[in-house]
């Protein structure tokens, strides 16, 4: 799945392509991810609306429509992004299309299915399932060895699991874990509640410092394609 780096340059990517674009069509090839939280049909919600800022939620990622929806993206598994020309062939994993000014396309692809596309009303983020319990962002400001540690007291779990639990720390998944873990110098396994002020303070250290190059150095997605790493 993608992760809190990769994320960060997926939205870096869709702010300097699309955001201000307007959408000319839209397609919807595999109805099995939508959720339309009002009434009517995607193409015709969007079509004619440019799209607005781009920006990430924990591991949702927001498009906002026109001042009037809000595009909210759980890709989950498999879930990605691909810009391209409108005139290619439809991937065999298309899901969603969006058709621009300009001949060109943004496509949610989608091999397992897993991931969700929300359209709602803008504003109406709560409808999404998940959205309003995502955990403190780990590259914010209020993430400190002290939070990171009232955060580990209040677990019965094992460290990997505190790691991969977005209710917690917001956008980690299995990859950056592992990373983070390794960099700590700490076992999955380990009890949040036995770990040492020392622990915690590596762990805080690690990560911080694995997501913050990795977000500095993305290869989750090569140019505007999307291709997976």
């Amino acid at each position: 799945m993608p992760e809190l780096p990769d994320l960060e340059y997926i939205i870096s990517v869709l702010g300097r392509k699309v955001a201000g674009r307007r959408i000319l069509q839209a397609r919807v090839r595999n109805p099995i991810v939508l959720r339309l939280g009002l009434p009517g049909t995607l193409p015709d919600l969007c079509r004619g609306r440019p799209l607005g800022r781009c920006w990430r939620h924990g591991h949702f990622l927001v498009l906002e429509v026109g001042g009037a929806y809000d595009l909210i993206v759980n890709p989950m598994l498999a879930g990605r992004f691909r810009l391209c020309g409108s005139a290619e062939k439809d991937e065999g994993s298309l899901c969603v299309a969006f058709g621009f000014e300009g001949g060109e396309d943004l496509r949610y692809l989608d091999e397992k299915q897993m991931g969700k596309v929300y359209l709602v009303p803008a504003g109406d983020r709560a409808s999404v399932p998940g959205f309003d319990r995502v955990g403190i962002e780990p590259l914010s400001p209020e993430f400190t060895p002290e939070r990171l540690r009232a955060l580990l007291r209040a677990r019965r779990d094992q460290v990997r699991a505190f790691l991969l639990d977005k209710a917690a720390v917001a956008a980690i998944g299995n990859a950056y874990a592992d990373e983070i873990l390794w960099a700590a110098r700490l076992h999955p396994k380990t009890g949040c509640r036995g770990l040492t002020e020392e622990d915690v303070g590596r762990l805080h250290a690690a990560i911080r410092g694995v997501l913050a190059d990795a977000a500095a150095t993305p290869t989750w997605m090569e140019g505007a394609a999307g291709r997976k790493r």
